[in-house]
């Protein structure tokens, strides 16, 4: 196969000498193509079509110019791809497959089996600092594809927004956006293709976040909490790694001004699955919003990390900028099951809210059937929990702090107890945060009732500073009577589960006993108690009425 930058100057010598040989298209790509070297260009012309399977030749080596290198880039102007070919395969080497910085890039790929990379960088956008939409660098992908992959081997694909030259790894997302926007299909109503699967394939064993191998598989990314990082994914997503293979992040949103994502099947993890935010950093820009994931599977038994969490949210409640406050928020609508499982010293958590406005919605395929929820911790003595809420903030988002969980529809928790604390907040003005967990019911499902197995539990604890700020900041709401219709919510305890409410309960609903036919002793009844501390009245002023 000829190389690139040599059939580029045969196709420009027979366009010279047309009226001898017919002229051969300088833009069909088949065969080796991009630069070879960092000494030469990236394929930066406004129009390329690929005729059929592409091989790009850009070295996948550690040094710097290869790795801020697009093999297609959109730096000196607007750049249109598409492939005219029926079943495209595309592998490639070093640097960013396609990047577009600068300009804008369109790409439709129509039908494709496989997109590889040895350097796990295959859809970027690198932007420019704005908070103006028009004027943002935009990449948009259209096609069916059916497989994204990182074939990194023994290089690192680590998480990070760019070059780690302290230990000499490629850093970012396989899909990954900065300061831009990026696309993925058309619209809701039209989703302009799918990926089938994006993969990871790495011989290195997975290591703890912040230093994992394996990388972030979506990462969309703001500068800061008032700028452009909008990132929307119409285009349906069956898989995201595999059991044997896994990323270290499925999903992640740092700072990001939006983020949707139409649906995925499922997720393998091994530190998050669905993560609104970071360790070190938060969601602050705007809504984190994945419509549907079937399944969200988070495990680091194979190598220990402190951070196992199948879906994370952190926003303080944004930073104000300008004058202008920025508030992220989550949404994740759930179809069949969160499991969290590791070893961890600071606890494995099945979701975990850490500040800010979280709805978790269960959408099953069977109305009125449960998402399960469940948290192993491996080892000894250290927390596992199904659902975690403490907030972390500091300084001024106390003005307008909130911390709130909502789980909709009907719910099974099998492993982990339910947490809500107020331990982490440090504030020198004493203005409170608050800490809630609330459980409604959807449109769908009529149930409107979790589960605990045996032995799980709902504990809300007292906060930290309550005393010191003169109020309770913890709380359990069951239902919303400010809306029409409101049923409240309902909830089933299993063999020695039970409820330690330490904090405000507000609403109504039905908690049921666990029947056991051999705990005679007891009427049958085989659960633990049930202590709702401080009852006060619903959200809308009534009375609140729970029967247990």
């Amino acid at each position: 196969m000829a190389n690139f930058s040599s059939k580029y100057r045969l196709t420009a010598l027979a366009a010279a000498l047309s009226f001898v040989f017919p002229a051969v298209h300088a833009n069909e790509l088949t065969g080796q193509i991009g630069p070879a070297s960092q000494k030469e260009n990236s394929l930066t012309e406004s129009y390329y079509s690929f005729t059929g399977d592409v091989q790009a030749v850009l070295p996948a080596g550690t040094s710097t110019l290869y790795y801020g290198k697009g093999v297609f880039s959109s730096a000196a102007s607007d750049q249109t791809i598409e492939n005219k070919s029926d079943n495209l395969g595309i592998v490639s080497k070093g640097g960013t497959f396609f990047l577009a910085n600068g300009h804008n890039q369109n790409i439709n790929l129509a039908k494709t089996k496989s997109i590889s990379s040895e350097s796990g960088r295959i859809f970027w956008v690198n932007g420019n600092p704005t908070d103006n939409e028009s004027s943002a660098v935009t990449q948009r992908i259209t096609g069916e594809i059916a497989e994204i992959k990182a074939n990194v081997g023994n290089y690192a694909l680590r998480y990070g927004f760019g070059w780690n030259g302290a230990s000499g790894v490629y850093e970012g997302g396989v899909i990954y956006n900065s300061q831009g926007i990026q696309i993925f299909g058309h619209s809701e109503a039209d989703p302009g293709g799918s990926i089938g699967k994006i993969a990871i394939e790495s011989t290195a064993a997975p290591s703890p976040y912040g230093a994992s191998n394996r990388g972030p598989a979506i990462v969309n990314r703001g500068p800061n909490s008032d700028q452009i990082g909008i990132q929307k994914i119409f285009m349906p997503i069956g898989q995201i790694g595999e059991k044997n293979q896994r990323f270290s992040v499925g999903v992640l949103d740092v700072y990001g001004s939006e983020q949707y994502i139409r649906s995925i099947g499922e997720i393998y993890a091994t530190s998050f699955g669905i993560a609104g935010g970071d360790w070190t950093s938060t969601s602050d820009g705007g809504p984190q919003r994945v419509k549907y994931v079937g399944s969200i599977d988070v495990d680091n038994t194979s190598a220990p990390s402190p951070l196992v969490m199948g879906i994370y949210n952190w926003s303080d409640n944004g930073a104000t900028v300008n004058g202008k406050r920025h508030i992220g928020s989550q949404y994740i609508g759930v179809g069949r099951s969160i499991v969290a499982s590791g070893s961890s010293t600071l606890g494995v958590f099945g979701i975990f809210n850490r500040g800010g406005e979280q709805i978790i919605e269960a959408e099953p395929e069977v109305a009125d059937s449960a998402v399960s929820i469940s948290a192993t911790n491996t080892t000894s003595g250290k927390p596992a929990y199904s659902v975690y809420i403490n907030p972390y903030m500091q300084g001024d988002a106390f003005a307008e702090a909130s911390t709130k969980t909502t789980l909709k529809g009907n719910f099974a928790i099998k492993k982990g107890d339910i947490v809500v604390a107020n331990s982490n907040s440090t504030n020198p003005d004493k203005t409170a945060s608050n800490s809630v967990l609330q459980l409604l019911g959807n449109s769908r499902d009529t149930a409107n009732t979790m589960s605990l197995d045996d032995g799980t539990g709902i504990r809300i604890m007292k906060g930290g500073k309550d005393d010191e700020w003169g109020t309770l900041t913890t709380a359990l709401i069951l239902g919303d009577d400010r809306e029409s219709g409101d049923r409240g919510y309902n909830i089933s305890l299993g063999k020695g589960s039970y409820i330690n409410d330490q904090g405000i309960f507000q609403g109504k609903g039905v908690i049921s006993a666990h029947y056991s036919a051999a705990s005679v002793a007891t009427n049958g009844i085989d659960s633990g108690g049930v202590l709702l501390k401080n009852v006060q009245t619903t959200l809308a002023g009534n009375k609140s009425h729970p029967d247990v």
